[in-house]
């Protein structure tokens, strides 16, 4: 499986770690293609939304050195037939395990579709 590495901060410097992880998950300007967003689960089960904002809510530490990210992604979709929108929001973890100094963590996959008669 794929993995994206993450480095640990700098142990001598006092950083607020939703930030530090905010800076992996966005890009110069803003989009969210920094490396670590390829880790997220972005699937909202609607082809037609998008992703407007991805939130980092809280970053836990473990005694183990392993860190869980949980965060928040709004996503909106407009239905012009009906003309409605749609709105939002699920909230998600991911886990990065502790190698070395880095976190590794493994690449978001989405769960193959299945039709109804295939879930039971």
């Amino acid at each position: 499986m794929d993995q994206i590495v993450v480095p640990l901060p700098d142990p001598n410097e006092e950083v607020d770690l939703k930030d530090y992880f905010w800076d992996f998950i966005s890009d110069d300007v803003g989009d969210f293609r920094g490396p670590l967003t390829g880790a997220l689960d972005l699937d909202v089960g609607d082809h037609r939304s998008t992703i407007d904002e991805i939130e980092v809510e809280d970053v836990v530490l473990h005694d183990d050195g392993d860190v869980t990210l949980h965060y928040r992604v709004d996503h909106s979709a407009y239905y012009g037939c009906a003309d409605m929108t749609s709105d939002g929001q699920e909230y998600r973890a991911v886990t990065g395990r502790r190698s070395g100094e880095t976190w590794v963590f493994d690449r978001y996959a989405s769960p193959e579709k299945l039709a109804p008669n295939e879930e039971l």
